[in-house]
Formats: structure tokens, sequence, C-alpha cells
């Protein structure tokens, strides 16, 4: 059964008329505005659907969409139903939740968003800016549908930072960060040091951290905060590592005004890691920086 344009319409409203950090300049907010208590709240009156959903965490400043794209696609291949959260969207909302590569569609999201309501009406009347943002409403419709959806897995790409990012409030099977580098300097802090600080925030006690961090003081704080709370931690280049094979130049052809672009191979590259050793696997977004 398909949904009016209208009652969509007013879900989206809905959504866009709370409190929007990623249509605010930087210095605008502060960490004080962000609060795990208050996403926690609003996840206990929704019956806590993140603890009901196997997840994978990932936070980084560069490149965390990327993987988070391609763990959700490893997964789905492999036969799992897979659900995938990443921010911002391009052109539609949709975009922002995913399950087996396929968007989030219209009826579901109306239904969604009408349970969100009466709650977000009640969390508005509590004192202590219990108020759930735009973010936090659209984490908590993503952990609502990958629930009622059965997914299996759900990959979750951290928003801003990691530490008080509404996202982590799940307890991953695995978290990664993917690297680091100055960004959000504002909230997150001046240095290598303390922005990784903050993206470390998503390591949960005992469970596995993967990460592509190169930079000896960021590496450092990784290892602090994962040996502080017992979590194995798997560094490229000294856990695993990857060769990349070359591929063919792209070759562009002009067609009735349009300009193609086409890859006469993709590019694979050989991945070692403790357990096993993938040979010529393919990663078809083409560039060196989609393989670290």
């Amino acid at each position: 059964m398909g949904v009016s344009a209208e009652k969509y319409q007013q879900s989206l409203d809905f959504l866009f008329s709370r409190l929007n950090y990623e249509r605010m300049g930087s210095g605008k907010y502060s960490t004080s505005d962000f609060k795990l208590g208050r996403m926690q709240e609003l996840l206990d009156c929704l019956g806590n659907p993140q603890s009901q959903v196997r997840s994978i965490h990932i936070a980084g400043t560069k490149g965390k969409g990327s993987t988070s794209a391609m763990i959700a696609e490893m997964l789905s291949a492999a036969g799992y139903r897979t659900g995938l959260f990443t921010s911002p969207h391009i052109t539609c909302y949709e975009e922002r939740i995913l399950i087996d590569g396929r968007q989030i569609e219209p009826e579901h999201l109306v239904d969604l968003v009408s349970e969100l309501i009466p709650v977000v009406e009640q969390l508005d009347l509590q004192p202590g800016n219990m108020s759930p943002t735009f973010f936090e409403l659209t984490t908590a419709l993503a952990w609502m549908h990958f629930h009622q959806q059965r997914v299996d897995f759900a990959v979750m790409e951290v928003g801003l930072g990691g530490r008080l990012d509404s996202t982590n409030v799940c307890e991953p099977m695995v978290s990664v960060v993917t690297n680091i580098s100055y960004d959000h300097t504002a909230l997150l802090g001046n240095t290598i040091e303390q922005i990784t600080r903050e993206k470390a925030g998503i390591i949960k006690p005992g469970v596995p951290v993967f990460s592509g961090v190169t930079q000896p003081e960021a590496i450092a704080v990784l290892e602090e905060v994962s040996r502080e709370k017992q979590a194995p931690l798997y560094l490229l280049n000294r856990d695993f590592n990857r060769v990349d094979e070359p591929h063919q130049s792209l070759n562009l052809a002009q067609t009735d005004g349009s300009r193609l672009v086409s890859a006469q191979n993709q590019q694979n590259i050989q991945v070692r890691t403790p357990w096993s050793l993938i040979d010529r696997l393919p990663v078809t977004l083409l560039g060196t920086h989609q393989l670290t």
C-alpha cells in the first residue's frame, strides 16, 4: 500500500522542524548541546531497538562513509540482511537508511514517524532539555526500521566525532576508526590527540577495534583507550595490511553529448589479516584512497 504525498511531506516536515545541527555552523553550538542521556531516554521510550540489532560502529575523519558502504555490501553479498545508516543525505532523506542497498520505503518512513511523534511530544514537556534533535530522531528511526525489518546486522556511521554522537549508545560487535585528521576543531579539539580521543569514544569494553590510523600520536591514543577498555586493537600495517594491484586508466568516451566514464578493469587488492589472506579482492570505487 502506498502513502499519500501529503502524509509523506508531513512526516519530513516534522523531522526537519527539529533542531538540526547539520544546518548550523559549528560556531553556533558546543559539546554541551550533545547529550547521550537524551538519546538514551528517547530509545528507552521506544523499547531500545538498538539493543536488539547486531551493529558495526564506524567513526573517523574521512572514509567512514565509504567504509560503511563497503562493509554493508560485503555482508549483503555474504547473504546477511544488512542495514546501513549514513549521513548526511544528498538528494533525499531516505538515502540515510538502507537495507541491502534499498532505501527505506516512504510508507515505512511515515509509519515510523507516526510512532515517534507521541514519544517526542512527551519528551518535549520534560525539564532539562530532553527534546530530541533531528539527528537523534533520525538515528532512532533507523534503529526502529532495522529492528522491525529483522536485519542480521546494522552498519552505523557516526555523524560527528564519536564520544557524544547519537549513534554511540549502541553495543557493537566491532568498532572501526578509519583515520584521523583535523575536522570540527571547535568541538573535537585542536590537536590530533584530542580529535582521536573524541573518535575513540566509540570504543566499548571488550569489543574489537579496527583502525587505519597511521599517525604515531593518534595510534598512542587508540592504544591507551583500548587498554583501558580491554578492547582488542587491530591496526593497519601492524595487524593487517593490503597490497593494491595497478588498474588500467579510465577510458573516456563522448556519446550524444554526454561524457561516459568506463574502466577496463576494476581495482583489486590483497588483504592480509591475522586470520586469513584474501587475494584479488575487487574494489569498484577506484583510487588508492579507497583502499586505506
